[in-house]
């Protein structure tokens, strides 16, 4: 069995969204928008601040209880950004994250389906797609047995992205990401959607 709860407001310049998810292992509805055997927490807010700066933030607390390779993990995350419209094809947004997250050595990664951005009908969250790129290369699904089975992986980072809409239908981005306090930690990427 499984339990949500969301409010969600959508104003002209400010929209919202509170949730509240948590899933029995069991549990099994690709289309309820809810992962088996996890509890999550997250808020979503956007503020249009003129038709062309949008400001947006972030917060989410989710911890994987499926009895699986991953049980125990968790992520606490929150992520602050700011979107300006160039002009009618390019946009650019400026972000600030912050991560803490705890890893289960040799599953990979602590949790997926981890959201982005200011879309806020997307899966809650922000930053990263997938588990945290800037996870440690011991999360990998051969990690070494004398690696720790729990890792702890926090960083604040900054990030910046050009995103280009060619058409309605198309739009191309650029992204580069920083921790502040580990130059290791970065990241950079490209992609288009259709």
């Amino acid at each position: 069995k499984a339990a949500r709860i969301e409010m969600r407001h959508e104003g002209d310049y400010l929209k919202g969204r509170i949730y509240a998810t948590k899933s029995d292992t069991g549990f099994q509805n690709a289309s309820a928008g809810v992962i088996a055997g996890r509890s999550e927490l997250g808020a979503n807010i956007n503020y249009s601040a003129t038709s062309d700066l949008e400001f947006s933030a972030n917060v989410l607390k989710t911890k994987d209880e499926s009895g699986g390779v991953t049980d125990g993990a968790s992520r606490d995350s929150a992520g602050l950004t700011a979107a300006y419209k160039l002009n009618d094809t390019f946009k650019m947004e400026l972000g600030v994250n912050s991560v803490k997250e705890y890893l289960i050595n040799g599953s990979g990664g602590a949790l997926s389906n981890v959201g982005t951005g200011s879309n806020i009908n997307a899966i809650p969250g922000w930053g990263f797609n997938g588990t945290g790129l800037l996870s440690t290369p011991s999360t990998l699904l051969s990690a070494p047995s004398d690696i720790p089975s729990v890792i702890q992986n926090e960083y604040t980072s900054g990030r910046i992205k050009l995103i280009a809409t060619p058409s309605q239908q198309a739009s191309i981005y650029a992204e580069y990401e920083q921790a502040f306090d580990d130059s290791e930690k970065k990241r950079f990427t490209v992609g288009a959607e259709y």
